[in-house]
């Protein structure tokens, strides 16, 4: 009995531990808005907690954060586009439908524009209020993916691209907070993108910088200047080995794209770029696990689905064979194989094994050494038979499977005299 009760105090913490993680996040992530006052972070993240207790913690987190940084006609279209997320995923709860990746994200999305919609209509001017819904709806559903992934992990660890959108959706809630008119929070989103690219390579660091910048120049209302700032500078940092350059380059490439804009922040965003670069330089080194570190194998780890083909043929010590049929007997097709050679010798010996192979079948006793002999490649016997016969004797008896008999035997001759 005391076990069972340990074992329902440990499950009851746990779920407090979960319902608390959404609670505070969402709130957290309310604080990260678009324009026209839109949380989609907070919205896409209550999509991801899913139906039941877990989305309805999200909820009440992301109403609690919308009354502290939110408007009160923002906090009842919150509260209201939350609310309908919960109620639709809980209607298809261990449903099939739900299951599938893309529902969440969309349902997420359609909620948004939904309710939005209705907001945009009634207001004085729907055309320039018609963007800042449909950016907030594709917020929406993009956080909702990425957060699926943080909260319903497919693999025992978190996805890393998960964790890089969650730290830029926090991040931008410190958009505001400024010290020296320098953003505190983009400040940190530089450092963020620089390394990434630095860590990771040019393909995530463009990517990441990309991402990270439309995020951000839909959050601020600017026209591309930080998708081009940051997608310029990733690639340039991802070029360089060591961090000081990558660093220096992360800023050339930014100055690069803001200095041919136009926006009103483009001078200030220099200034933080230059701030960004310095807390990137300022990371301490044992965080770095990417490319800059020597990995270990993957079969060290026992992750054989992960090895490479430059790795397997280093390992291999020899070209790794493409499956195709040249019509040809090859060193490393098997035996029961030599029945399409051009030679009697092959044809012959595979008879052979044919046959005691059927007696075995027909004994109802299979005869393991047959059966290894039958399947075996022709290089096996340079391996197996302890010297007796060498590569160049299995290589020789190749030439005479594919009908090269006289020249076949001479190469055999020759390799025998050789061996002894």
């Amino acid at each position: 009995m005391e076990y069972g009760s340990m074992s329902i105090q440990q499950l009851q913490s746990g779920r407090w531990l979960n319902w608390g993680i959404r609670f505070f996040l969402t709130a957290a992530l309310t604080a990260s808005q678009t324009a026209g006052g839109y949380a989609p972070f907070a919205l896409g993240c209550i999509a991801a907690a899913g139906p039941g207790a877990n989305g309805a913690a999200a909820l009440l987190g992301g109403v609690t954060g919308a009354l502290l940084f939110l408007d009160f006609q923002q906090v009842l279209a919150l509260a209201a586009i939350g609310i309908l997320i919960l109620t639709a995923a809980t209607a298809f709860r261990d449903t099939a439908f739900l299951q599938k990746p893309w529902v969440l994200p969309v349902l997420a999305a359609g909620m948004v524009l939904a309710v939005g919609g209705i907001y945009v209509l009634q207001s004085l001017d729907p055309l320039s209020h018609a963007a800042p819904c449909a950016a907030a709806s594709v917020l929406t559903g993009v956080s909702a993916h990425f957060f699926t992934r943080l909260f319903q992990p497919e693999e025992d660890r978190l996805a890393p691209e998960g964790l890089l959108f969650l730290g830029a959706a926090l991040t931008l809630a410190l958009g505001d907070l400024t010290i020296l008119n320098v953003s505190v929070g983009r400040v940190l989103l530089c450092a963020l993108p620089s390394y990434t690219a630095y860590d990771q390579g040019p393909m995530t660091g463009v990517t990441a910088g990309l991402g990270l910048g439309l995020i951000t120049d839909l959050s601020a209302g600017t026209s591309g200047l930080f998708t081009a700032a940051y997608g310029v500078a990733g690639l340039c940092a991802a070029k360089c080995r060591r961090r000081s350059m990558a660093a220096l380059a992360f800023f050339f490439g930014a100055a690069a794209a803001m200095l041919t804009s136009r926006e009103e922040l483009a001078q200030t965003l220099l200034l933080e770029t230059v701030v960004g670069s310095l807390l990137f330089l300022a990371l301490p080194r044992r965080i770095f696990g990417g490319k800059r570190v020597l990995r270990v194998p993957e079969y060290f780890s026992g992750q054989i689905k992960d090895i490479s083909d430059e790795e397997f043929t280093r390992l291999y010590g020899r070209e790794i064979p493409d499956g195709s049929w040249s019509g040809e007997i090859r060193m490393n097709d098997a035996v029961c194989q030599l029945y399409y050679g051009k030679g009697i010798f092959g044809k012959l010996f595979y008879g052979v094994l044919r046959i005691l192979l059927k007696i075995s079948e027909w004994q109802g006793k299979p005869n393991l050494n047959v059966l290894f002999n039958y399947n075996m490649p022709i290089r096996g016997y340079a391996k197996m038979t302890g010297g007796f016969v060498t590569m160049e004797m299995a290589e020789a008896l190749t030439e005479m499977a594919n009908g090269h008999r006289i020249k076949g035997t001479g190469h055999l001759i020759r390799a025998a005299v050789k061996r002894d």
